[in-house]
């Protein structure tokens, strides 16, 4: 009997195998066999139900919406299984989702038909880097997986899916901005809309500011999108007037069953001076947030840096520089830029002890960068407060606290002196900034929220 349990197993994977390579045949794009299709098999035939597991809830959610039909099609036509339904299980709880409550359409017909797609306008094409696409993104299921899925989801379906509006969120350099022209990239390549639309939010701030005399023209340049693509939402804080037309914008396009994708630096709820309207409406998609890469994936992204470049180091040079950026992945890469541009002058491999006197070398040339008036403008970015509160002599705490953390990095990532830097924040002592500084020292033991805003506030410097 044990055996007789064995060889049916095998069928089914077998089975399964077949089935595999036939959808990985019809799928217009391979990242979605990779994401979705990888890691699934078939368990078991129950009645005539074909149970298919996928790695987790958000693979069954997208694979179950999406894939459905053609799966059923593909298992009748490639195995002699009796099956007239397909289910799916997810293997783990890995990966969290929060959808929408809304019927879910399914989305196979250009992976059935042969037509010839309608070529894709996208508005501000020329914005976009070329490497940021779905191909040169590296997934990591503790950071950034679900980000990821969801991502190819709305790219593969734009406004047929629950995650509607999808909103990326999370500290400078992670990749949102990769996700956000990656979903662009794929709508064009796989013409999967007609029009898509991209700009950041400061470049529709500065449209608004333009078109004020006639704002009906500014709404109207939305009117036909298909696909939404905002990048940093948190600049519309504080503008009432820019986000009452967002506004606009957005309920149209929503009600139209259109697609829209956005980016911010912190969760929307957290982003101060947003109209509750507008918040009630971001509230309707799926909010997904993206963390610092796992050693892992930093050695992943700098190992596809190095076969693009053609460029061969040893596992402990690479660890080494891995080892370097913990936070911020656009850091990390110009870290690594350094080094493949001191490798190919040299025309060689660089040992250890070289690329440690190169990032030393660098990390001088970086501090000597950075300056105060740098450090005051990113900080008080961050906090919505302008360069000049931090200077003036006012103890409002919600401008003394980012006075005290731009002391702080200013004592960190720069080589000024303490009086010097107390003479940047209006001649103040210089026991001020000591102060300020081990204030700031001592609310980092145990305040988790400060530990990250700082990080975001020094990726934002550096980058």
């Amino acid at each position: 009997m044990a055996l007789l349990q064995k060889e049916l197993i095998w069928d089914y994977a077998s089975d399964w195998d077949n089935v595999l390579s036939a959808i990985k045949a019809q799928l217009p794009h391979p990242a979605s066999f990779d994401s979705y299709f990888k890691k699934s098999e078939l368990l078991r035939v129950e009645n005539d139900t074909a149970i298919v597991a996928l790695p987790s809830d958000m693979h069954v959610e997208i694979v179950e919406a999406n894939y459905a039909t053609l799966i059923l099609q593909i298992l009748k036509k490639e195995t002699t299984l009796s099956v007239t339904k397909v289910a799916f299980e997810a293997k783990s709880e890995l990966l969290k989702m929060e959808p929408r409550a809304e019927q879910r359409t399914l989305s196979v017909e250009r992976a059935l038909l042969d037509l010839e797609p309608t070529p894709t306008e996208v508005v501000n094409y020329e914005l976009f880097y070329p490497g940021y696409t779905f191909d040169r993104f590296v997934q990591d299921e503790e950071t950034n997986s679900v980000a990821y899925l969801s991502s190819i989801a709305v790219a593969e379906a734009p406004g047929k899916t629950p995650y509607n509006p999808l909103i990326i969120y999370g500290n400078t350099g992670l990749g949102k901005t990769h996700l956000l022209q990656a979903i662009g990239h794929y709508a064009k390549t796989e013409s999967t809309v007609e029009k898509v639309y991209y700009i950041t939010a400061l470049d529709f701030l500065s449209r608004f500011v333009e078109n004020r005399g006639d704002v009906h023209t500014f709404i109207q340049e939305f009117h036909d999108v298909d696909l939404l693509l905002v990048d940093d939402i948190q600049f519309f804080s504080k503008k009432p007037g820019t986000q009452k037309q967002f506004l606009a914008i957005f309920n149209k396009l929503i009600n139209s069953k259109k697609q829209i994708v956005l980016t911010s630096d912190r969760h929307p709820e957290q982003i101060p001076d947003m109209e509750e309207r507008l918040i009630s409406q971001l509230k309707g998609g799926l909010r997904i947030d993206i963390h610092p890469p796992t050693l892992e994936t930093r050695l992943a992204i700098l190992q596809q840096k190095a076969k693009s470049n053609n460029i061969q180091l040893s596992d402990q040079v690479m660890t080494f520089i891995a080892s370097q950026e913990t936070q911020n992945v656009r850091a990390l890469e110009g870290i690594f830029t350094k080094v493949l541009a001191s490798s190919i002058f040299a025309n060689r491999e660089l040992d250890l002890d070289t690329v440690k006197e190169l990032l030393t070398d660098f990390r001088r040339e970086q501090k000597e960068r950075v300056t105060v008036d740098l450090i005051q403008e990113k900080v008080a970015g961050y906090f919505n407060i302008s360069s000049n509160q931090l200077r003036a002599h006012t103890r409002i705490k919600t401008v003394a606290y980012p006075r005290n953390i731009a002391m702080f990095l200013s004592r960190q990532m720069t080589k000024h002196t303490l009086q010097t830097i107390g003479l940047h924040f209006g001649n103040r002592d210089y026991s001020t900034v000591i102060h300020a500084c081990k204030k700031i020292e001592k609310d980092l033991e145990s305040d988790d929220k400060l530990r990250q805003e700082i990080d975001h506030i020094i990726a934002d410097i550096q980058g």
